[in-house]
């Protein structure tokens, strides 16, 4: 599958996808994330988001708040 955009984040290319590429592969997109093959960013032409895997080095930034 081809995406529309990359963006260079610490020597690597992150491929970006619209919500609708997203939408339409999400099972295969989800699962490169998941399996923690790739990190993939998807945008609505204003927003962005990126979807990582949970053993990368950017995770260690997410915090989780539980009640």
């Amino acid at each position: 599958m081809e995406h529309t955009e990359f963006v260079e984040y610490g020597g690597e290319q992150i491929p970006f996808y619209s919500i609708k590429e997203w939408q339409d592969n999400f099972d295969e997109l989800f699962d490169r994330v998941e399996n923690g093959r790739e990190t993939i960013g998807i945008y609505d032409g204003t927003n962005r988001a990126v979807m990582i895997p949970i053993d990368s080095e950017l995770s260690q930034y997410i915090t989780v708040e539980q009640d």
